[in-house]
């Protein structure tokens, strides 16, 4: 004991201290980090072979199929591989798109496709190219503000970028160049 008034004071090694307190350092660093970046991940689900159908007043509006999706909950998006879609007007099919991959947004039923983008109308033999095209389903339309390449039987007109409803009966062509034929 120490004698009335003085302090006890008990040393240990300075090497002891030093690694407790950089122990005690790293343990509140790593403790901090984890709360900090671990926002809980949202969970996602992984569907093989999806068909998916919207429909207005009991009549197809259109299809997709895709050998893969993955849904994500949090974001509610759901990435599509090779999607393929077809449209129809009353009842009946209008035209159809593959591309290499897109994006359905889950509430509002829009699509974003990318990649090697081909879209044809039955009706005329309408073929459209591109490398982006979105369908935004509450207007019915394709938007793009990519370089497209639209061939008919009667000639072949480029520009950059379009508008288009989803039978592609009527198409707004910007910046275009045509070639007739």
């Amino acid at each position: 004991m120490a004698p009335a008034g003085r302090k006890s004071v008990i040393r240990a090694p300075r090497g002891v201290l030093g690694a407790l307190a950089a122990a005690g350092l790293l343990l509140c660093a790593s403790a901090c980090h984890r709360r900090s970046s671990s926002a809980p991940e949202q969970p996602q689900q992984t569907f093989k072979n999806l068909s998916l159908n919207q429909s207005h007043l009991g009549q197809k509006v259109w299809s997709l199929e895709t050998p893969a999706a993955t849904f994500d909950q949090g974001r509610l998006i759901a990435d599509l591989a090779s999607p393929k879609m077809d449209f129809y007007k009353n009842g009946r099919l209008s035209s159809t798109l593959t591309a290499d991959s897109g994006v359905l947004h889950t509430q509002t039923r829009n699509v974003h496709l990318e990649g090697h983008v081909v879209a044809r109308a039955l009706s005329d033999k309408t073929v459209l190219k591109t490398s982006a095209l979105d369908y935004f389903a509450k207007a019915g339309k394709f938007v793009t503000h990519e370089k497209v390449v639209i061939t008919r039987p009667s000639g072949t007109v480029r520009g950059d970028g379009m508008e288009a409803d989803s039978d592609f009966s009527r198409i707004r062509i910007f910046h275009q160049r045509s070639v007739i034929r």
